[in-house]
């Protein structure tokens, strides 16, 4: 396995060191201790792990630890931390943490980082900016999840579209432009029939995904409230508006419950940056303004729960049920819907069999990406015709 350069963390993020001050704030909270090379600090698949500095020596993040694909993501030397905003919003670990030669760490529970990201406004800025840095780059370069599936295929384009609003990293192995795609599928002896499917570190391989599988795997909470359980509040939609009505309730004692068909943020996550929130004169970008949300609203006990569509709203004796798409079901005595904006559809005949198909009704990265393979498709279907080959129709 290549190693950078020190100090050469680029596919990672720029250097971002702790002060004396910051890191006695975060020694209060926290335990020293002597690390050996070699000690595992987190692996692919926690569920939780904690926030590490690195007082001597370093430690590394690595990217499928012990398959042949393994690679170096980015090592860590004095007075720099490990992790990404994954950490702070529920998601589990994608990568390993390892000390690579022995020094000194100081270990703080998530949960105190937690608390120091809410309330510690120097501590806060820093971390987040950094976090919010690595997981941008990590989007860039596709890391931790890994896609295989066809463009052409609806279920591989709705969870491209899913991961990317919920700005999660992943390597899409397009079947039509990835020859080692298929050489991956022979290896893990999957047939066509099973695509797509989601190769998750420290995961169960996922063969074809339904709603369940992937609220399961990427939904935030554990488990969805159980049938008999009755919440205070209960808020459909997790954009900007959702958000701030799930923390103003939970702030004043509400047991509150915030669920989303996608990710938090909604649209306003998508922007690089918003210039007229109230309170942000200079502006900021919209997947900060997600990540403080969701972060304050776990901070005052909401129960977050992404990749979860409400398909049906029943009202008896008071109480309110939501079913989502999935089966699941949730209660509460008020619920507030936030479910923000549809895009217009086309009046035209017959245009269902080509939405998410060639018509799209969003403009983010993913639909360029179709759009660039589409024109691929249809630049070698003109030059076949004009060689006087058989041009093939489009794709449905």
């Amino acid at each position: 396995m290549d190693e950078p350069a020190r100090g050469e963390n680029v596919e990672w993020a720029p250097v971002s060191r702790l002060s004396g001050d910051q890191i006695e704030k975060l020694a209060a909270v926290g335990s020293e201790y002597p690390a050996p090379a070699g000690e595992v600090l987190f692996l692919p698949g926690d569920a939780t792990y904690d926030f590490f500095v690195v007082l001597e020596g370093v430690a590394e993040i690595i990217d499928r630890p012990g398959q042949p694909e393994e690679r170096l993501v980015a090592s860590y030397g004095h007075a720099e931390f490990l992790g990404e905003i994954g950490m702070l919003t529920g998601e589990r670990s994608r990568f390993a943490g390892v000390v690579k030669s022995p020094g000194r760490l100081l270990r703080v529970p998530l949960q105190k980082i937690q608390m120091i990201v809410a309330q510690d406004s120097d501590l806060s800025e820093l971390i987040l900016r950094t976090f919010l840095v690595r997981r941008a780059n990590l989007l860039r370069r596709g890391a931790g999840i890994t896609l295989i599936g066809s463009r052409r295929d609806e279920r591989c384009r709705v969870l491209l579209h899913s991961f990317s609003l919920s700005r999660m990293a992943v390597e899409w192995l397009d079947l039509d432009d990835r020859p080692e795609a298929e050489v991956l599928l022979r290896r893990l002896k999957v047939s066509p029939t099973d695509l797509p499917i989601l190769l998750i570190p420290g995961r169960p391989l996922m063969r074809n995904p339904q709603p369940a599988d992937i609220a399961a795997e990427f939904g935030g909470s554990a488990h969805a409230a159980d049938d008999q359980e009755i919440c205070d509040l209960l808020v459909v939609g997790g954009g900007p508006g959702g958000l701030a009505a799930a923390v103003y309730g939970a702030s004043e004692g509400l047991a509150t419950a915030l669920i989303d068909a996608d990710a938090f943020g909604g649209q306003a996550a998508t922007s690089s940056r918003i210039e007229n929130y109230l309170g942000f004169p200079a502006g900021l970008p919209g997947a900060e303004l997600a990540a403080r949300g969701a972060i304050q609203a776990a901070k005052f006990g909401v129960r977050l729960h992404r990749n979860t569509r409400a398909a049906a709203f029943t009202s008896e004796d008071g109480i309110h049920t939501i079913t989502s798409d999935d089966g699941r079901t949730f209660r509460a005595r008020d619920v507030i819907i936030a479910t923000g904006a549809n895009h217009r559809r086309l009046a035209v005949p017959g245009i269902e069999a080509w939405e998410s198909n060639g018509v799209y009704y969003a403009a983010t990265v993913v639909e360029a990406t179709y759009s660039r393979g589409r024109a691929r498709s249809s630049d070698r279907r003109r030059k076949l015709g004009r060689s006087g080959g058989t041009v093939p129709g489009p794709d449905l």
